[in-house]
């Protein structure tokens, strides 16, 4: 894989939706109807991503947020968030990028390479990992908007 020098990824991206896309056309949403969630691509190759699934009111206990199952594991196994960071690996021919996981909220995470396809429709990502047994995952994110930095302290 190919590292572009200016990269159509780089930015920052607000989660709008996680699904699962069954074989018979259902689709299920692991993480709610409105997830929560931050990635940022930087021109250099640094991935960063947060992913924080919409909580009840009187959810669980939130020490039991790790997974044992790994990040390809189906959706009822997912914790109720999600984070890593590392570097990643565009290709703009195959329309492909490897999230290079160097740290994450489970240290089982670290080492793992995570391919997604992608597509970008204007201010629109969209992230296919890889069809499992329970369906395509499909992890829609909108652009963030430049933060106006000047004369914040």
């Amino acid at each position: 894989m190919a590292q572009a020098s200016t990269t159509p990824l780089a930015g920052a991206w607000d989660l709008v939706s996680f699904e699962v896309r069954t074989a018979d056309g259902q689709v299920e949403r692991p993480f709610g109807a409105h997830p929560t969630g931050l990635g940022i691509y930087t021109p250099r190759g640094l991935v960063s991503a947060q992913l924080m699934a919409e909580r009840a009111p009187a959810e669980a206990d939130p020490s039991e947020a790790g997974s044992e199952a790994g990040p390809e594991a189906g959706a009822a196994s997912l914790p109720p968030f999600i984070a890593y960071a590392g570097r990643y690996l565009l290709d703009p021919d195959s329309r492909t990028v490897e999230h290079h996981v160097e740290c994450s909220f489970d240290p089982a995470w670290v080492g793992l390479v995570l391919r997604r396809g992608y597509e970008l429709d204007g201010d629109l990502l969209t992230l296919r990992p890889p069809a499992r047994a329970q369906g395509q995952p499909v992890l829609t994110w909108r652009r963030r908007e430049p933060l106006d930095v000047q004369g914040v302290r």
